[in-house]
């Protein structure tokens, strides 16, 4: 299947709004010789046109089956992950599966582990036309998924080696991040800039190519609060110590966009920052209120002695939603933390927590915007 032309997404649902994309979809189709074309929206088109037929003879709003084999002429992005499931259910079905790849929860791995296959090759081709300056037609064609990988995808059990596989994990975290960040920009009102949407779109081409322990870092960067350790690689794990979807829409991504500086540093562990003098602010996925800020600090303290990330203690602002604290250690300190002497003890580190201040994004704007 080859990808014509692609075009942003619209809440707009008149045909009249999309007539110039059926038209550049159909010049395309002639030039690349091809017999049909389907044309994929999110919201139900009205108003089509008598002649479409006439007009467009070789294409099609694609039709999507859902599971009581009823099929709709658009989707949303919100159910796209279920009905793609449901086409998985049907392939499977036809390979004569096991009972248990049938089943919700499986299947749900089996989408994830192929949209890894393909978003992999789909990176790969990227970095190909920015980096090595390869034609795109070219590299494209050169990095096609073969469809005996993903034949093999569907026989296999996949669920003992994924759920041992740093890797998978790390795909899940990248996706999760993408379909945030879509869902995030389609709700805005009114309509997030251009430029705005280039910035966050270049950010998430940045998170992209992370690698297990980056993605991990840039986790921990967003949500200081909360505790991972790469050696535990579990689902349970995962979800607990890395961004949520609510850390990402409430926090981190309302956060960029309330902040007009773009001017955001990319450094090799994952994390990114503003940097306005000497100083820098990191921006985060906290969006708690100002009354839950001692909890805040308390956890963000433990989350990174849990950590053991000493380039934890060379930040200087953590940039959130409400809260401002001079540093961590405002709240009462545990006493379980014994005062020890050695550079590497609890007490070393804990000190070290006075270099960190939290700082609301209204008085990080007033910097960073100046």
């Amino acid at each position: 299947m080859l990808s014509l032309h692609q075009v942003k997404a619209k809440r707009d649902d008149l045909f009249s709004s999309y007539k110039d994309d059926f038209d550049k979809q159909k010049d395309k189709l002639i030039e690349c010789q091809g017999d049909k074309a389907y044309f994929h929206v999110s919201v139900p088109l009205r108003n089509i046109p008598d002649t479409f037929e006439d007009d467009y003879p070789d294409s099609q709003v694609y039709n999507y089956i859902c599971d009581n084999d009823s099929d709709k002429a658009h989707c949303p992005l919100s159910e796209i992950n279920q009905l793609i499931e449901v086409m998985l259910k049907k392939a499977l079905s036809t390979l004569n599966a096991d009972e248990y790849k049938l089943e919700p929860r499986y299947l749900e791995l089996n989408r994830t582990y192929l949209e890894e296959i393909i978003c992999t090759q789909v990176i790969a081709i990227h970095s190909d036309i920015q980096e090595k300056g390869l034609p795109q037609n070219q590299t494209a064609y050169a990095k096609r998924v073969a469809f005996a990988v993903l034949l093999e995808a569907l026989n296999q059990d996949i669920q003992e080696s994924v759920n041992q596989s740093s890797k998978y994990w790390t795909f899940l975290l990248k996706a999760e991040f993408g379909e945030c960040l879509n869902e995030f920009c389609q709700d805005q009102e009114p309509q997030l800039s251009i430029s705005k949407l280039e910035k966050l779109a270049y950010l998430a081409s940045k998170i992209n190519l992370l690698d297990d322990q980056q993605i991990l870092s840039f986790s921990s960067s967003i949500v200081p609060h909360k505790k991972i350790t790469s050696s535990n690689i579990s689902m349970l794990n995962y979800k607990n110590g890395t961004f949520s979807k609510h850390d990402l829409k409430r926090g981190f991504f309302n956060l960029l966009k309330f902040i007009n500086n773009g001017d955001i540093l990319y450094d090799d562990s994952g994390r990114n920052y503003w940097l306005h003098g000497e100083v820098k602010y990191y921006p985060t996925a906290i969006f708690e209120s100002e009354d839950y800020g001692d909890d805040i600090c308390k956890e963000i303290l433990e989350a990174c002695m849990a950590h053991e990330e000493d380039q934890f203690f060379e930040r200087d602002f953590l940039v959130n939603q409400y809260i401002n604290r001079q540093n961590i250690l405002t709240p009462s300190i545990s006493s379980k933390y014994t005062v020890l002497d050695d550079e590497q003890s609890p007490q070393h580190k804990i000190l070290n927590f006075k270099k960190i201040s939290l700082i609301s994004k209204d008085k990080a704007k007033e910097l960073l915007d100046e």
